[in-house]
């Protein structure tokens, strides 16, 4: 759900709703409910086998208060039942990276709008292997459309004009874009009319770095904790040449954009990737560019203006939070590491402007 609005089913969700009420009305005791009358009464419910069987899974045995648990559940998943019922073209919207490129920003701007169906930010689902705080949980890799949309988004299907969103920034880093490439190919495969959009957010890799190692002496992370400014510098020189040496440092690889982008361009087509400027996320511009590649209807400017600020006053006061728990402040880089930096990065900022076809951002 989207904690920012209610939820309103379509005309033909909500009589599918209802027809669904009905049968676990007639089929449940308000006492006590079996796990074969719900099943009983799901076998008209227009799903395939293979769903009936999960979700009657899921159904305790008894319990006094089951029927309203089912009631909730009928209204709640209405748009898993019957394929009819769902958009003919579903739009799945997939955040590839970056860290500290502002996917938080996108995701709450998009997650505001009121056709998007937005659970955690980061759902580490579809790669990755691993959980993470807020994430759903899975076994392995996904072959089904439906299982994504099931365990990230409890079952609501993007209806016309809807999409979901998950911008997990790690997705399309070098060490993990291989395996999503095989994920989202086997999705798209076995989901022909699905429509996957994807988002990949760069900023100047420089002050990725910088902003990266900066978060993790804010939140107080391992050995980067209480560490001066000076001693930071020193710190990011050493990952710098651990990526020198041949290891794989994320502070500095994550900033490779060009690497993990080639092998994401070259399996899927341009279209569905859209390539985010971080500096041009304060215009309108680069926003309706956004609306209209994933297909939600953009908002007038007037509201948009009022969005953005309300998006970047919330950020800035859990910011000042943040760093008041911790009692750090914004890590600042000296010159001399920054250039470095940026003498490491050229040529895979070269290698990006050539595969992006434009002038450089930064």
């Amino acid at each position: 759900r989207n904690p920012t609005r209610a939820y309103v089913p379509s005309p033909a969700m909500a009589w599918k709703s209802a027809l669904l009420v009905a049968a676990c009305t007639f089929a449940l005791s308000a006492a006590s409910v079996r796990r074969g009358s719900f099943a009983s009464a799901i076998g008209h419910s227009g799903l395939s086998v293979a769903d009936q069987a999960r979700w009657t899974a899921r159904v305790p045995v008894n319990g006094s208060g089951n029927l309203k648990h089912f009631l909730n559940f009928a209204a709640d998943h209405a748009s898993s039942f019957g394929s009819q019922y769902k958009a003919e073209h579903p739009v799945v919207v997939v955040g590839l990276g970056y860290q500290k490129c502002g996917t938080t920003m996108i995701a709450s701007m998009l997650g505001h709008h009121p056709d998007s169906i937005a659970g955690a930010k980061e759902q580490h689902y579809l790669a990755e292997m691993r959980n993470a705080s807020g994430s759903c949980v899975k076994a392995g890799p996904p072959t089904r459309l439906n299982d994504y949309i099931d365990d990230c988004f409890e079952g609501r299907w993007p209806v016309k004009g809807q999409v979901t969103l998950d911008f997990t920034p790690t997705y399309g880093v070098n060490d993990t874009v291989d395996e999503l490439v095989r994920v989202m190919k086997t999705l798209e495969n076995n989901n022909a009319s699905a429509q996957i959009r994807y988002i990949a957010a760069l900023r100047d890799p420089v002050l990725r770095a910088v902003s990266a190692v900066g978060m993790k002496r804010k939140l107080g992370s391992g050995s980067w904790a209480n560490k001066s400014d000076a001693e930071l510098d020193t710190a990011l020189l050493q990952e710098l040449r651990k990526r020198q040496s041949g290891l794989n440092p994320r502070y500095i690889s994550d900033g490779e954009y060009a690497v993990p982008l080639e092998r994401w361009m070259n399996n899927f087509p341009a279209e569905s990737l859209l390539v985010v400027n971080n500096a041009k996320l304060n215009t309108y511009t680069m926003w309706k560019k956004i609306y209209a590649h994933i297909g939600l209807k953009k908002p007038k400017k007037s509201e948009w203006k009022n969005l953005l600020q309300f998006v970047n006053d919330d950020y800035q006061s859990i910011q000042v939070r943040k760093y008041s728990e911790t009692g750090t402040k914004p890590y600042i880089a000296s010159d001399a590491v920054k250039a470095e930096l940026a003498k490491y990065y050229a040529p895979f900022n070269d290698r990006l402007w050539k595969l992006l076809g434009t002038e450089p951002w930064w």
